[in-house]
This record gives structure tokens, sequence and C-alpha cells, in this order.
């Protein structure tokens, strides 16, 4: 028995992030309120314009926008990892999904969570077999000379795992793409922001004084890291350990895997 009950962990993830939503929605009625019920004073007062001539919005800096689109890239490369993922396909797929829509939009937030649930799941024996003409290592009991494609631990059926998504190379190419346009983009996007020297500049001063751009970096890193533990010891030390780069040309080679050496 799982030492971890994820349902009981994401029922209580679901339920946190709720209350502090609702928290968040009081906060703001309060403030609208207290705006609505001062705003005609103010404005009798210091004799305000109440319609105000609109203002031009605020345009984004390159460097902000490429960092940006480059973790939503690397977020969606980790999907077809998730679901080809032998220790949490015994989850379910619309269990891995529902983690990696969180690991989407929050990033590290979910990332964790589903690392710790993930390590709780028993790792099965394996026997190298060929599955639709791609090696696996599929989970296996051995009966007198048989050996079947399933195993039981604990009296869990852990089911055959699946081969890779047939979809993933189209993932890996669309991560390439997004991280080259991001690339040109932070280089030489709306020249008004100054060249090179100009945006190392503001790279050095978003990191020390904005927390979201540093979140952005730290994302980075940690990605780095999870990359090297989901694509796993079979594949290619160049797919697991070239950050971003080494996981979409993993995917774009269709998630190969190394023989096992016994």
């Amino acid at each position: 028995m799982n030492v971890w009950d994820e349902h009981a962990v994401f029922k209580y993830a679901v339920f946190t992030n709720a209350c502090i939503n609702l928290c968040e929605c009081c906060v703001c009625c309060v403030c609208v309120f207290t705006y609505a019920q001062t705003y005609p004073r103010v404005c009798a007062t210091h004799h305000y314009h109440p319609h105000p001539p609109p203002q031009t919005h605020t345009v984004e800096h390159p460097v902000y926008e490429a960092f940006f689109n480059t973790v939503n890239a690397w977020s969606l490369m980790f999907l077809p990892v998730i679901l080809h993922d032998r220790r949490t396909q015994s989850l379910g797929e619309r269990t891995q999904v529902a983690w990696w829509l969180g690991i989407f939009f929050v990033t590290n937030v979910f990332f964790v969570p589903y690392l710790a649930i993930r390590a709780a799941q028993p790792e099965p024996p394996h026997t190298h077999v060929e599955l639709d003409g791609y090696p696996q290592e599929l989970p296996a009991t051995t009966s007198g000379s048989s050996t079947s494609t399933s195993a039981s631990t604990a009296g869990e059926t852990i089911p055959p795992p699946t081969p890779p998504p047939t979809w993933a190379p189209a993932v890996g190419i669309t991560g390439f793409l997004i991280l080259s346009i991001s690339a040109a983009w932070l280089v030489t996007g709306r020249p008004e922001f100054g060249g090179w020297d100009a945006r190392w500049e503001y790279v050095v001063e978003k990191f020390n004084t904005d927390r979201v751009f540093w979140a952005f970096v730290l994302d980075c890193g940690l990605y780095s890291v999870w990359q090297a533990m989901l694509v796993g010891p079979r594949a290619a030390p160049a797919y697991r350990f070239v950050p971003f780069v080494g996981l979409a040309a993993w995917l774009c080679a269709g998630m190969p895997e190394q023989e096992s050496k016994a």
C-alpha cells in the first residue's frame, strides 16, 4: 500500500487553492466597495475628472517575453514525458494529464508534489521485450518458464507500459521552434529597447528586483534537474543533461532508450 494517497493530496491541493482564491475575491470585493464609497468624494474635493483620458498600454520587454515563452514551451514538452513515465502509469492517464495542466500553468508549484507522489510509487521489476517494434522494460511475473506482461504488487495489478506517444516528435519540433523564435526575439525584438548590452543590464536588474522574473529563472534551473530525472538513465546523456534542447531532441527522435546492460 502506498504511503502517499495521491487522490487525497490532489484534493487537498485543489481545496487549498480554492480557499486562497476565495480569500482573494473577498479582499478584492472589499477594495472595490471602499473605492466606490470614497472615489466620488475625492473627485468632488480635488475636482478630478471622473473619466480620465485613456492611457497607452505598457509594452513588455522582449527579454521578459522570451523567458516566458521558453518556460511555457519547456512545460509543454513534459506532457509526453509524464504520459510515458512508468512510475506514474498506475495513476491513470487522466490523473497524469491533470498534474501536467497544473505544471503548465503554475510550473513547480505542481511539479514538486507530482515528483513526491511519483517517488512514492513502487518501481516493479522489469524484463526487456519488444513492444510494437520499440524496446520496452515491462514489469514481469514469472511462472515457470513463461513471462507475462503485467505484474501484481501488494494485490494491485500494474499495467504494462505504453509505447511513447506518436505525437511526441511534433511536440519536440514545436519546442525547437518556440526556442528559436524566442532567442531571435530576445536579441532583435523591439529595437527601441537597445542593443545587447542594454538587454543584459535589463536581465541583471530584473533578476535582482523582480520576483516573477527571478521565478522564471529558477523554473529553468529546476526544469533542468527534473528533465534529467524524468528522461531516465536509459536515455543517452545528451538527452538528459542538456537543458531544453536535449529534451526537444529526445522527443523529435521518438524518445529512444538505450539497451540495458545486464
